[in-house]
């Protein structure tokens, strides 16, 4: 036959059921007669004293009362429906056990006998009892009577007795393993028209209550407070509360109609850190930033790196050691350092964070909770370690030379020497093809311009420093102009009848010129040019006068 009840669960279910199908759980209790029946019984936590199951009922609610037979060897089996008992409680439909007439129960099978017990209001008296009379006979396999064999006949016997209190559940909810949650009960004198007392009890397990006795009068309350203290993940259920002594069994009876729930969850074990943000680095540089982690919750963990090596690959290394312990509440901090190869964005774009899973006594684990830490940063070619100024030559004659300084200042803590690439040279420019930079010093080699050709120069000379793999351009600018020529030398004048240009004074003749007009004396063969000149043009008025007067005496003989 198949039971009513699992037969596969120690801790069995459903002994008693409310009118609105609350059940409760408790261990079976140990089978205390020591001839080895035929057949066992189990009474799904009901309170036993010998062959008696104690249970108890409020008003207007309905108990279960459920047996179940389980046959050790091959035996008979039959329940009588006959039993004695008091009217309040019945059979239940739902028994599997035949009441009829005897049936093969194989060994190891069982079957179930379920009374049903309800009252509508307190009653006067204070116990209901029944009883369940069951007949088992020593059988073969095919289930025939073992020759000889004599029928074994027991009874088990069940008291109802009236419960005064009424006691409201408590859901404790999800909790933290590790932490205590609080809340209250109300038990309350609701039945009984006279007083009655009880004593607080629980059962061994995640919850726990003060003990203590009380005492209400008719419809008087109390609340208790109860603690929830879980140990495992999932569900747990308390039951029953409170207990009290009825008549003069000796027997604690527990109210199977207070519930205490709760849900066991994984202690929190949060992770917190900051993005790491290496800006600009310089490549084949190391750059260094901290990475932060902080445990928020309530648990001890270890963290790891779980792509370390995509990180090894991008050349970012990561300090912390997998497996470093984290305490809870506590932060952590180490370096990450990046050397980059090559210019472009950082290849790996994040850190990824794990740790440890906190993990019950029964070896289950809470959900993990990784994180991951955004890493940006660019590569950039570095910045030369000498730095040199622009040059203007200026307006330049063509044909003349000018000479200026181009600066070259290092910040480097070395000397570095630089090497004029040659063809960066425009037609005209010269100038030193090697410059040596002192350290955090500057130098400024001549360079010169002697331009043969009209036009603007517009030149970008290349300095290479090959230690360190870096150049500097200098800029240099000017304007190159020619000097304006006469067309007709020999009287000063163009065939137009413009007057000459006259032509730009060199800048050695003005400045003579200059030394002149401020000193009113001049050098001595300069006096003597000058005399010379003076002579020159007199001769020339001279001959000019006499060749004028001949010309008048002519055209006067003439006429």
């Amino acid at each position: 036959m198949t039971s009513l009840v699992s037969r596969t669960a120690r801790k069995v279910l459903a002994v008693l059921t409310l009118s609105g199908g609350a059940l409760i759980t408790m261990d079976a209790p140990a089978e205390a007669d020591a001839n080895a029946p035929l057949v066992t019984i189990d009474t799904h936590g009901a309170s036993t004293n010998g062959a008696m199951a104690y249970l108890t009922a409020s008003p207007g609610s309905e108990v279960r009362a459920a047996f179940t037979f389980t046959a050790q060897s091959h035996v008979q089996f039959r329940a009588k429906d006959n039993f004695a008992g008091s009217p309040d409680y019945q059979l239940s439909s739902e028994s599997t056990c035949s009441l009829r007439g005897a049936t093969f129960l194989p060994a190891g099978e069982s079957c179930d006998v379920v009374l049903r017990f309800g009252i509508d209001e307190y009653p006067a008296y204070n116990v209901a009892f029944g009883s369940v009379p069951y007949f088992a006979l020593p059988a073969d396999e095919s289930g025939a009577p073992l020759p000889g064999a004599v029928e074994e006949a027991r009874q088990q016997s069940v008291a109802f007795y009236p419960n005064p209190f009424a006691v409201t559940p408590a859901n404790f909810g999800e909790t933290e393993i590790g932490t205590t949650a609080t809340r209250n009960i109300r038990v309350t004198n609701a039945y009984s028209p006279t007083p009655h007392g009880f004593t607080m009890h629980l059962p061994a397990g995640p919850f726990a209550v003060a003990a203590g006795s009380h005492g209400l009068e008719p419809g008087e309350s109390i609340e208790i407070p109860v603690t929830y203290t879980p140990t495992l993940l999932g569900e747990a259920i308390g039951s029953p509360v409170p207990g009290y002594v009825a008549m003069n069994t000796g027997t604690l009876l527990l109210d199977p109609f207070a519930r205490l729930s709760g849900i066991g969850t994984a202690p929190a074990i949060t992770l917190t850190g900051e993005d790491i943000r290496f800006g600009d680095v310089d490549i084949a540089t190391q750059g260094t930033q901290d990475l932060t982690l902080s445990n928020t919750g309530a648990t001890d963990t270890t963290v790891s790196i779980s792509n370390r090596s995509e990180l090894d690959a991008s050349g970012i290394s990561v300090s912390l050691e997998d497996g470093t312990a984290l305490r809870a509440g506590e932060t952590l901090s180490t370096p990450v350092t990046w050397t980059p190869e090559s210019a472009g964005a950082i290849p790996a774009d994040s850190i990824e964070i794990t740790h440890a899973p906190w993990v019950d006594p029964a070896g289950t684990h809470g959900p993990l909770a990784p994180i991951s830490l955004q890493v940006t940063g660019t590569a950039v070619s570095p910045a030369p370690a000498v730095q040199v100024s622009q040059l203007d030559f200026g307006t330049v004659q063509v044909g003349e030379r000018r000479v200026e300084r181009l600066t070259f200042t290092s910040t480097a803590d070395h000397p570095i020497t630089l090497t004029l690439s040659p063809g960066s040279l425009s037609s005209g420019l010269t100038t030193a093809a090697t410059v040596v930079v002192p350290a955090g010093e500057s130098v400024s080699p001549e360079i010169t311009w002697s331009p043969t050709s009209s036009g603007t120069l517009s030149a970008h000379l290349s300095f290479t420093d090959l230690a360190g793999d870096t150049t500097v351009l200098a800029e240099v600018s000017g304007t190159a102009v020619k000097l304006a020529v006469n067309p007709d030398p020999s009287d000063g004048a163009d065939p137009d009848g413009a007057l000459p240009a006259t032509p730009e004074t060199p800048r050695s003749q003005r400045a003579e010129a200059a030394t002149l007009a401020a000193t009113g004396s001049v050098e001595p063969t300069v006096a003597v040019l000058m005399a010379l000149g003076l002579l020159q043009l007199g001769l020339g008025a001279f001959a000019l006068t006499r060749h004028r007067a001949r010309r008048e005496r002519t055209s006067a003989g003439a006429a």
